[in-house]
């Protein structure tokens, strides 16, 4: 059966999706928790695989709201049931996810490439990985108090292309220093650029 959960920042909130089929509509609502009609997001998105997780800035710190994440099929919703939670201070406190307690000012976990990645070998990263990876990119910039990036979609067969591993470079570049350079159109995108990428990422602190 489908789930979600979720994890609150002072001003974004980031929502994962499990056990659905890829293709999958799914349709993420959240409004201020003092009134049914005060509509704060209402997105639909479609899922890869048998999970999605989307980060989305824009919130109120100290604030209080109710989130709700359902499939969709034609012009029917199935919603998973409404959760209210309040966003911490950018102070720290308050907050938190519906796993666990405590501030929800964590720092996002480590990146690690589910694709054998290593100097000689075929890069073979999927479409599912990769939007995995922008995924986890959004999640540290709303740690960092940043929005999304707005990283382009990708699908099955889609070649890897300096346009689109360069959002990737830039989405990180706000927050680490040791993000790689950019690269050009017909360079040959190496296994130790992926490598940089994962490392520029997972030394953000």
């Amino acid at each position: 059966m489908a789930n979600y959960t979720y994890t609150t920042f002072p001003q974004a909130i980031t929502i994962s999706v499990w056990n659905v089929s890829p293709g999958t509509t799914i349709r993420f609502f959240i409004r201020f928790s003092y009134s049914s009609s005060a509509t704060v997001l209402d997105q639909k998105y479609t899922s890869s695989g048998n999970s999605l997780t989307k980060t989305f800035p824009g919130l109120q710190e100290s604030t209080s709201y109710t989130v709700n994440v359902g499939t969709v099929s034609g012009t029917a919703t199935t919603w998973m049931g409404a959760q209210t939670f309040t966003t911490p201070s950018s102070s720290g406190g308050g907050g938190g996810g519906n796993e666990g307690g405590g501030s929800s000012v964590v720092r996002p976990a480590n990146w690690s490439w589910w694709s054998y990645i290593r100097s000689g070998n075929p890069i073979a990263i999927s479409a599912n990985e990769w939007m995995a990876f922008c995924d986890r990119i959004d999640e540290f910039r709303a740690y960092k108090g940043l929005g999304s990036y707005g990283f382009s979609w990708v699908y099955s067969g889609t070649p890897i292309s300096a346009w689109i591993v360069n959002q990737a470079v830039r989405a990180i570049s706000d927050m680490s220093y040791y993000a790689p350079r950019t690269v050009s159109s017909g360079d040959t995108i190496t296994a130790s650029f992926f490598l940089d990428l994962q490392d520029a990422l997972n030394r953000i602190s």
